[in-house]
């Protein structure tokens, strides 16, 4: 949900708005997930926050969608960051001034014999 207030900026009265979605992931040896989109249209600042309290490192990539295609909820996403390392040595965050319709992030497990467990938020304003 939406929050919303106002503020003055040299006479004009300025929307502000933000979203944001916590989720924890159970992320099975080998396997690849996609983290529940959030969408985000005329909020440009854009978070991705992923930690790990498992030594066994996961890829997180950090995706939006820069247009809705036909259909509800239908995005194409694009990485806006390479991916990157996560394990218990500390979070990832990875923030950005992006004009997208939907953030998410992709993460996999590549190791071949342990589940891991990620907390993931995704945050945006503008």
């Amino acid at each position: 949900m939406p929050i919303l207030s106002a503020s003055s900026a040299g006479g004009a009265v300025m929307a502000k708005a933000s979203v944001n979605s916590a989720e924890v992931w159970s992320i099975a040896p080998g396997a690849t997930i996609n983290t529940s989109l959030l969408t985000v249209p005329g909020m440009p600042i854009l978070t991705f926050l992923i930690e790990s309290a498992s030594p066994i490192s996961v890829n997180a990539i950090p995706q939006v969608a820069w247009r809705r295609n036909t259909g509800l909820d239908a995005y194409t996403f694009q990485p806006v960051s390479p991916a990157t390392l996560v394990n218990n040595a500390g979070p990832f965050l990875f923030s950005a001034n992006l004009p997208a319709q939907a953030m998410r992030l992709r993460i996999t497990n590549p190791n071949g014999v342990t589940t891991v467990t990620v907390s993931v938020v995704l945050m945006a304003s503008g």
